[in-house]
């Protein structure tokens, strides 16, 4: 695996507590297989801009609980509402400050 921050990182299959670590790449890249109860992000640079996309499984109807003060949306504090069609692909970005990940944009329904 390499740890050069300039890479992609797929995380592969996720649900539940998800701990992503940043040192694996500015872009993460998973697939929900089950509701994400939470997310904790490890060795964030200040900063840098972190790209997530987030992929549904084949069920679909997956979503995520961006919760804690580590993150701080435009819209609500609780995060962007998923696409939740079967294999639906969303991309959220967020700059980290040092102290919080700030949503700079969301795109949803991308694949």
């Amino acid at each position: 695996m390499s740890t050069n921050v300039w890479d992609d990182y797929n995380n592969g299959n996720v649900s539940g507590a998800v701990a992503l670590d940043l040192n694996k790449g500015k872009v993460q890249e998973f697939t929900l297989t089950g509701n994400a109860t939470s997310i904790t992000l490890s060795n964030g640079k200040k900063g840098q801009t972190y790209t997530f996309v987030i992929n549904q499984d084949a069920t679909g109807s997956r979503t995520i609980s961006w919760s804690g003060s580590s993150f701080k949306f435009k819209q609500k504090q609780s995060g962007p509402t998923l696409t939740t069609a079967a294999n639906s692909q969303d991309i959220q970005r967020l700059f980290y400050d040092g102290s919080v990940y700030n949503d700079i944009g969301f795109i949803d329904d991308v694949g």
